[in-house]
């Protein structure tokens, strides 16, 4: 197992996290929006938990992921909902407030949280699975469950919506 980024800091923290709870991960420095990244490895499967929309290049990303794939291989990934709205100081929301779902593009939050300080990129998602589609991936199953009662209670009146996306996909 070879986990990748592109952050010393996220990585220094992996690595400790190893060393407390040896699991027998590798951990890289790597730009995984580069075509050859990780050199010629290949691996059966590709997990990205809430990545993609801090990365700028989702195209060159979802290409080198198919570039390290086995035919047949698969790819899961989960992001925060696009269509998550968010609310408040300290609700993660997934585009710039008053810029609405159709306006793609980075962002930065007004706020002391994690898109405070490095970002994200808005897209919609279509986008996602065109994007997907064209680097030659099928999407078998996708999820976005109810965020459950303690979410809901947070906005009286307001209609549920997912708080995030979740899909595996299968190189073709």
């Amino acid at each position: 197992m070879v986990g990748v980024d592109i952050s010393d800091a996220l990585l220094d923290k992996a690595r400790d996290a190893e060393k407390a709870h040896p699991l027998g991960i590798t951990y890289m420095h790597a730009d995984v929006t580069a075509p050859n990244a990780l050199g010629e490895e290949t691996f059966d499967g590709v997990v990205c938990n809430y990545g993609l929309s801090d990365i700028d290049q989702l195209d060159a990303t979802v290409a080198a992921i198919g570039h390290v794939l086995r035919s047949g291989g698969w790819f899961v990934f989960s992001i925060l909902h696009p269509c998550f709205p968010g609310w408040g100081d300290d609700a993660p929301s997934s585009w710039r407030p008053g810029a609405g779902y159709y306006r793609e593009g980075w962002w930065l939050a007004r706020s002391p949280g994690f898109r405070g300080k490095v970002g994200a990129n808005h897209r919609m998602v279509s986008t996602y699975l065109n994007v997907l589609a064209s680097n030659g991936f099928l999407v078998e199953r996708a999820l976005e469950p109810d965020p459950g009662p303690e979410w809901a209670a947070r906005v009286p009146r307001a209609d549920a919506v997912p708080v995030y996306l979740a899909a595996l996909c299968r190189k073709l």
